[in-house]
């Protein structure tokens, strides 16, 4: 009986031990300006970007965390609120005024699964990542120059999108990739969309086919004058589902543009960049779509405002924010906001403005101090 009890102990302990959740033991560093003498305040954001710089750290984030929110302590409220227990044992190794700055460096243990749900929740909805896979002869490759990968980049961010280059990135193997594309398994990218901090994943495989070769028949005799060369891509719009982590397919098409050239390579080329026009038309539509489902109504409640012409200031600045597409005046100091992205960076932008302090801050509703 004795040894039964051993060996189920034994037993516990081996799965408890391979089932729990493993962590990253790192360090952060943070700094933080010291205003108007207070330098309580200057303490905790600079411990707060150490936090934050620590989980860029651990989780290898291609985007800092620093470079898309500038107010620390509002990305804290909103984070530890919605998710628990991303970094744990956090310690204060330093903390100390350094001219007009506070500096601060910590040491914690991040649980990857939990800090990439952190990170989702502060994914920018305006931002993509790319990744375009060439096939040519059964020969899969990254070709970060390539007509379609360029194209798309550039027209998504003529439109006003922010886009990670996936292609660029060292170390990915060309043969796993398109393996998730054929056989759909996409879950495996919601890692790169969390370190990449975007909102969703543009994924897709380019296959060059050559149709006919200069020189060969085409029907009664008659010789091609030219090469003509078939691109064709298979794509997806993949997005995460912030509840339940999952991928999911919010857009795909199949499409294809033929090329003409005197010689092979121009075909090729004249093919990709026609079919980079057409995949653009496609995926500025779907995302066009896909931004007004994410479309988040927000009050902003200002203290302060003695007039109506301080609130048309207010209105008028809050207009010229970046993806605010409405701004309604419910009365003095209160407004409604539509807002196509995260209402982070909505909370971000106005506590930047110079008339404006954000006091507190949740998804759907924002209070803020008149400074004037």
């Amino acid at each position: 009986m004795i040894f039964l009890k051993i060996a189920l102990f034994i037993a516990l302990f081996y799965s408890f031990s391979f089932s729990a959740p493993q962590c990253i033991n790192t360090k952060g560093t943070g700094e933080a300006d010291i205003i108007g003498n207070d330098k309580a305040a200057a303490k905790r954001e600079a411990i707060s970007r150490a936090k934050w710089d620590a989980i860029d750290k651990a989780l290898g984030t291609q985007t800092s965390v620093k470079s898309v929110t500038e107010n620390f302590a509002l990305l804290d409220e909103v984070i530890t609120n919605d998710v628990q227990g991303f970094i744990e044992d956090l310690k204060i190794l330093s903390a100390e005024e350094v001219g007009s700055t506070f500096v601060a460096q910590i040491s914690g243990c991040v649980y990857p699964k939990a800090a990439e749900k952190a990170l989702s929740v502060i994914s920018k909805d305006s931002s993509f990542s790319v990744l375009m896979l060439l096939s040519e002869k059964n020969n899969i490759k990254f070709e970060e120059m390539n007509p379609v990968n360029t194209g798309v980049i550039k027209g998504l961010i003529e439109q006003g999108f922010t886009v990670n280059n996936v292609a660029a990135m060292p170390d990915l193997n060309p043969e796993f990739f398109s393996k998730i594309v054929k056989e759909k398994k996409f879950g495996e990218l919601s890692g790169f969309i969390s370190k990449n901090l975007s909102g969703a994943a543009i994924i897709g495989q380019i296959e060059i086919n050559r149709s006919v070769n200069k020189g060969e028949d085409i029907g009664y005799g008659v010789a091609s004058v030219f090469h003509i060369t078939t691109a064709q891509i298979q794509y997806y719009m993949l997005a995460k589902d912030n509840e339940t982590g999952n991928m999911k397919i919010i857009a795909a098409n199949t499409l294809s543009e033929k090329g003409r050239a005197l010689n092979e390579r121009d075909s090729e080329l004249k093919a990709m960049k026609s079919l980079a026009e057409k995949v653009n038309a496609d995926l500025i539509s779907n995302i066009n779509n896909y931004l007004k489902f994410k479309e988040t109504k927000v009050t902003l409640e200002v203290e302060g405002v003695r007039s109506v012409e301080e609130n048309f200031k207010i209105k008028e600045k809050l207009q010229k924010i970046a993806w605010v597409k409405e701004v309604s005046d419910l009365g003095k100091g209160k407004f409604l906001i539509i807002f196509q992205e995260n209402s982070i960076y909505l909370a971000n932008s106005i506590d930047s403005m110079d008339m404006l302090k954000v006091e507190s801050f949740s998804p759907l509703k924002i209070k803020a101090k008149y400074l004037f």
